[in-house]
């Protein structure tokens, strides 16, 4: 896309935003996106539909309002006013849904959290956040106490997951009649605040508008997914991180659709779930998609999707393949950033591309650069950065970060990609996970992920430096492998001869060790967590000549 159709793009989309925005604001004058996601149904005669299912109830959009007004009345009561942060660490369920709208129709900012985070990790954030009042899980209660030493904070338990069984929805909270469907807010305020995964160190806080979801709504829910109100939506992404949240949440209430959530880890309970409120669209991340494929009797639990997303990490094209074989359902390997605050690179129905991510979506503008922040030519590798309206400015309280990813209105990620001449992009790693090894070789270990993940039995994988007996840094791949385990020395001689055959001449990118594992080891957000695989850091040096 050039720079022309680039400015048309963008102009378009920000015209069909303001439209949308317009629209809302006229039947209700509010500019809160909990009133767009929420009230506005309620008033306009949808009140009676489904918003949320979870553990075998039905969870109506009046049912909800209901909730998140009495939150809003308890939060005021607090004293809690407009702009102030208030701290949401609870699974996945009706109880942090109604808690978020609560927060949000109230002016503040709901700050959503991933109850297993480190107490230090929340800690940072409260802190970052200015909290005043911390809502959390009865599970992790009693280990976040502390947060009652911060200045002004005031931490609450949630009653239950739901409040069906109970009268109240948190510790002096009592669930009322929806009779104020008022929100406070205008569309530029600051709305809710999610953490990056904390793959590459301490998170980071990224709070965002309210207006900012509609560019992903109208971008990618509407114009990709054709998302309408007759969609029951899962997704294998927590609502603590920004495909969760948009996922689960923010995209199917904008339509008036409704989702299906789950507290638990991904895994048998959503594909219960998917069969059971026999979902139309699942977002998910690869190791879903492998956990499904490899499910008893996958296609029963399959069979209602008419389209699937994937995200966060590499999809190999054998994974692919084997969905293809067990799902009518289309998959679309995307690829976002918390950021950005949805997808914003993504395959089209009907036009994927085998090991590409895809094209932007419309209203932003993308771009590829070299060190120098040149764009690089086609084929070429270069560092992604995007900018539109959507993107925030900064990290919240984290000026030297914020320099370090920010610039001119760009947001400078760390991902690595090339461009074909169709525009459709393919992820090679992050700049920061480069293996350096042998006489100065830097070795990309996401290129050898992505070879290793194109095995029909391959599901994840992920490549590290160790030192070998000599004290001499090598390449090892974990593998987590659809085979059993007496076919596992068949598997790895397979692996080591097919990365051989690749790069013939290249002997520093060939494997020296293959082990294989049940589960790679994760972040709170789901991510891979490569800092408790690689021993080796960025400034070693072996050589081998």
């Amino acid at each position: 896309m050039d720079a022309t159709e680039r400015t048309s793009s963008e102009g378009a989309m920000g015209e069909a935003v303001h439209a949308l925005l317009a629209d809302m604001a006229s039947r209700s004058g509010a500019e809160n996106h909990a009133d767009w996601m929420l009230f506005r149904h309620c008033r306009e005669g949808r009140g009676s539909d489904a918003a949320l299912h979870f553990k075998g109830e039905t969870y109506t959009y009046r049912q909800v309002a209901c909730a998140a007004t009495s939150c809003k009345d308890w939060l005021r009561s607090l004293g809690v006013g407009e702009g102030q942060a208030v701290l949401l660490a609870l699974p996945d369920c009706p109880t942090l849904a109604a808690a978020y709208f609560g927060v949000v129709c109230a002016g503040a900012i709901a700050i959503i959290v991933n109850p297993g985070l480190q107490l230090e990790d929340i800690f940072h954030i409260a802190q970052l956040s200015r909290a005043v009042v911390a809502i959390v899980d009865r599970e992790v209660h009693g280990r976040v106490l502390p947060l009652q030493h911060l200045d002004g904070m005031r931490v609450v338990r949630a009653a239950d997951e739901s409040w069906r069984e109970t009268s109240e929805l948190f510790e002096g909270c009592p669930v009322g009649d929806a009779h104020d469907l008022v929100a406070a807010g205008a569309r530029d305020d600051d709305a809710y605040g999610l953490l990056t995964s904390g793959s590459t160190g301490r998170p980071k806080l990224i709070v965002h508008r309210h207006v900012d979801i509609l560019y992903g709504y109208l971008g990618f829910a509407r114009a990709i997914l054709n998302l309408d109100q007759a969609d029951r939506v899962a997704c294998a992404a927590k609502m603590s991180t920004g495909y969760g949240l948009g996922s689960s949440l923010l995209m199917p209430m904008l339509a008036g659709a409704s989702a299906a959530l789950v507290s638990e880890p991904p895994g048998q309970a959503l594909l219960d779930a998917i069969e059971d409120y026999r979902c139309t669209l699942l977002l998910g991340q690869p190791r879903f998609i492998a956990e499904a494929t490899s499910a008893a009797e996958p296609h029963r639990h399959l069979r209602s999707l008419r389209l699937a997303v994937t995200g966060g990490e590499p999809l190999g094209t054998g994974l692919q393949l084997r969905w293809a074989e067990l799902c009518d359902a289309e998959l679309l390997d995307s690829y976002g950033n918390t950021e950005v605050g949805f997808l914003y690179v993504t395959n089209r129905p009907g036009a994927v591309r085998e090991r590409s991510v895809g094209q932007p979506i419309a209203g932003l503008e993308v771009e590829l650069v070299d060190e120098r922040g040149q764009e690089v030519a086609i084929g070429e590798l270069g560092r992604l950065r995007v900018r539109g309206p959507s993107v925030i400015r900064c990290y919240r309280g984290m000026p030297e970060a914020s320099r370090r990813s920010f610039d001119q209105g760009w947001f400078v990620t760390s991902d690595v990609f090339s461009r074909d001449a169709d525009g459709y992009l393919y992820v090679h790693g992050r700049a920061d996970h480069f293996i350096k090894l042998g006489c100065g070789d830097w070795v990309n270990p996401a290129e050898i992920e992505m070879a290793l993940l194109g095995h029909p039995e391959v599901d994840e994988c992920a490549v590290t430096g160790t030192p070998d007996s000599a004290g001499l840094t090598v390449l090892k791949a974990m593998v987590v492998a659809n085979v059993p385990s007496d076919g596992r020395v068949a598997l790895a001689a397979d692996l080591g001869r097919l990365i051989q055959k690749r790069w013939p001449g290249e002997r520093f990118k060939h494997l020296d060790h293959i082990e294989f594992a049940v589960a790679l080891p994760r972040t709170p957000a789901g991510k891979l967590d490569r800092a408790k695989l690689n021993p080796q850091s960025m400034t070693e040096f072996s050589y081998r000549c």
